[in-house]
């Protein structure tokens, strides 16, 4: 492993050239190979050249009362070249953002190994009793697999992922994937029991490797659509429960699937995800599922309307309508803002669900949560007064 480290090394400043010496040997004495990317920019040169080229009177008389101490500058400059150039730099020179982008190896990766990030040793052993010798608590150098696995985000080349690649992540909460899965093994993510959410980068309209990946998963999990860091979509797809029975002597067995869980993870076309689709799951998915999770169902379709026909439309319109002050109080308890501002904006003239929604978010300490709702609750009441003013 090699590290770059990115700093503001080549400027004629005492602490920014300390920062950058000491930052280099303290990885040094980890024994982890390194270097100072040798990265500066084009008004950085204003402050290492001699004289200013910038124009303006100003500039000029400043640089006329510099020339008498040339000769102190220029070996002050010299000392401080000699000294930065003294560091490990990088071979390349790097000259604003666009000249700084680096191949990362983990571009480079197509493939998640069986067992990638399972529970298990992976160094060697030798390197592992080292690391352990250094490390007694288990929490410096502990390799990043099984429960010290929290959030993990495979680069956007990955197209397949081994068996049993997240084996026992038991504290695994969410997972960033790329559209680019292609295939996708047995047992990826079990015992992952605290995964809840997947970050797809791509669009709701490309085609994507997701229903290969929710086919792993039976638990309710939430997808996440992210573009150039916007948030294009969310769709929840709830938990569902497969068994086998026995229907006769010969030991032949019967597939017994529970939950619109199943039936809400066959809603793609091609890659795509067909919503129009994915809404025919509802009316039985709202009888079934708890008001949380189908008021998520709800809410997600309404905030993020792709593909949705007006007669969807009314049905979950009417579902939050029946459930707000629970679905409002969900929310809160999730502190998931959007969806708050979401049903304040559609139901703020409900002063009930306000108040209610004022308790909770009370309850619950969230603050960003109590100031939002106390806004709206202001500007109802204003546009209440000078309805009534004489």
């Amino acid at each position: 492993m090699k590290i770059g480290i990115l700093t503001f090394h080549r400027v004629y400043n005492y602490g920014a050239v300390i920062q950058a010496y000491c930052t280099q040997k303290i990885i040094d004495d980890l024994d982890i190979d390194n270097e100072i990317i040798d990265y500066t920019i084009l008004k950085q040169k204003d402050f290492t050249d001699l004289y200013s080229r910038r124009n303006g009177l100003k500039r000029f008389f400043k640089t006329l009362l510099l020339i008498p101490f040339h000769s102190e500058r220029f070996s002050r400059k010299k000392k401080f070249d000699a000294f930065i150039n003294s560091m490990r730099l990088s071979d390349k020179k790097y000259i604003e953002n666009e000249d700084l982008y680096i191949k990362r190896e983990c571009d480079k990766i197509n493939k998640i190994a069986p067992y990638c990030f399972s529970e298990k040793l992976h160094l060697p052993e030798k390197l592992q009793n080292e690391y352990d010798e250094i490390d007694i608590d288990k929490t410096i150098y502990h390799e990043f697999a099984g429960e010290f696995a929290n959030s993990i985000k495979l680069p956007d080349g990955v197209m397949q992922i081994g068996n049993n690649a997240f084996y026992n992540c038991k504290k695994l909460e969410s997972i960033t994937i790329g559209k680019n899965i292609k295939e996708v093994g047995s047992d990826v993510f079990m015992n992952c029991r605290s995964l809840n959410k997947i970050y797809l980068r791509s669009d709701i309209s490309d085609i994507t490797g997701l229903k290969q990946v929710l086919s792993r998963i039976s638990s309710e999990i939430e997808v996440t659509y992210i573009k150039e860091e916007k948030v294009i979509a969310k769709v929840l797809y709830p938990e569902y429960s497969e068994v086998y029975d026995e229907i006769a002597p010969a030991h032949i067995f019967g597939r017994n699937i529970e939950g619109e869980g199943f039936r809400a993870r066959q809603c793609f076309d091609g890659g795509k995800a067909d919503m129009n689709q994915y809404d025919t799951i509802f009316p039985k998915a709202s009888a079934e599922e708890s008001v949380k999770v189908a008021g998520k169902i709800a809410l997600y379709r309404l905030m993020y309307p792709y593909m949705l026909g007006s007669s969807s439309e009314v049905l979950y319109m009417d579902y939050l309508k029946n459930n707000k002050n629970e679905i409002i109080g969900s929310c809160i308890y999730d502190k998931n803002i959007d969806e708050i501002k979401f049903m304040l904006e559609k139901f703020s003239g409900d002063r009930n669900m306000i108040e209610r929604a004022i308790v909770v978010a009370n309850e619950t300490g969230f603050g960003e949560a109590a100031a939002l709702i106390l806004k709206y609750r202001r500007k109802k009441e204003d546009i209440r007064k000078s309805r009534y003013a004489f």
